[in-house]
């Protein structure tokens, strides 16, 4: 949707309401804000149900195919009842903000409201995704995700977990649902904790120092951003970690104290036999917490693990 497409809408939301244009009272007034709104998604996503919410003056139930609620809290705060002609633009920009997130919820058959997770992926792949948005959306709707870098340009990203699946969030989303960037993503971070409880993950203990790291409803990729889970790991090997994310289900672990391990599972991964979900990225967990390690390091580790064991060389004459 465009400019001129959605100040068509405006224009025939305030004939609705039997409002021949935008006024002061809408701007000053939540609940007529909220009302405004209401008549502009119906014409905007006429097939979802959208009534105001009598609990509250800026709240929009929302029903049919996506459930949840919209809000016009956010919008109301930025708007000057002295300044029409700004309102008008920012109502503008916030309904083609709105038709966007509600239409591509409901496509994804997810619930604009519900459990928001965080998944872990490549910064690479986001920003790809990100500029797919942007050419598709027009410069008019921020196209950037709800993400941050967890190390290594490997990034966790909110998403929200709907019936077929994941559907990403993006700024849109904060608007609508009347939260902030940081709520959003402890909620994200929340849900996974939660799971901890109910699909634990799986560790699988090796006689030769590794652990593999699986279950966890296929997300153990996303542990990354759970840092009890590694300390409670660490206390049990009594080491710190070098973590090796294998996919977005698997993981293999191993103790910084234990060289053979490590050149065990850093030669697989060189190899090629061992997949590597980020290439040339391997974490560690220590004192610092979790921290991404480059090529430089990795390289740095591998030597060290080879001096420990290699047998020490005799000089002199042999007798």
């Amino acid at each position: 949707m465009d400019r001129t497409k959605a100040d068509g809408v405006l224009t025939q939301a305030l004939f609705l309401m039997d409002r021949p244009r935008l006024g002061r009272e809408i701007v000053k007034d939540p609940s007529k804000l909220r009302d405004l709104f209401v008549e502009i998604m119906r014409i905007t996503c006429p097939e979802l149900n959208f009534d105001a919410d009598p609990a509250g003056d800026t709240q929009i139930d929302i029903s049919g195919s996506a459930s949840g609620k919209m809000s016009v809290q956010r919008l109301h705060s930025l708007l000057d009842p002295n300044d029409i002609a700004d309102a008008r633009r920012k109502i503008v920009t916030h309904i083609i903000e709105m038709a966007v997130v509600v239409s591509s919820l409901q496509g994804d058959g997810a619930a604009v409201e519900g459990d928001v997770i965080a998944l872990v992926r490549a910064g690479e792949v986001l920003r790809d995704y990100e500029a797919g948005l942007a050419a598709q959306r027009g410069p008019d709707v921020d196209a950037n995700l709800i993400r941050w870098e967890v190390g290594g340009d490997v990034h966790a990203v909110v998403v929200l977990d709907g019936e077929r699946g994941y559907s990403y969030v993006g700024q849109d989303y904060l608007t609508m649902m009347n939260i902030t960037e940081e709520a959003l993503r402890e909620k994200a971070v929340a849900t996974l904790k939660a799971r901890l409880g109910t699909t634990p993950p799986e560790f699988d203990f090796s006689e030769h120092g590794t652990v593999m790291v699986s279950g966890y409803d296929n997300l153990a990729s996303s542990l990354l951003v759970l840092p009890e889970v590694w300390q409670s790991l660490r206390e049990k090997l009594d080491d710190d970690l070098l973590i090796h994310v294998i996919d977005k289900t698997e993981l293999v672990v191993v103790g910084k104290g234990n060289p053979a391990s490590i050149l065990s599972v850093l030669g697989l991964v060189i190899s090629g036999e061992c997949p590597s979900f980020y290439p040339g990225r391997l974490f560690a967990f220590d004192d610092d917490g979790l921290v991404a390690l480059e090529s430089e390091k990795i390289n740095e580790i591998i030597e060290s693990a080879l001096s420990t064991t290699m047998a020490p060389v005799r000089s002199g004459p042999l007798n």
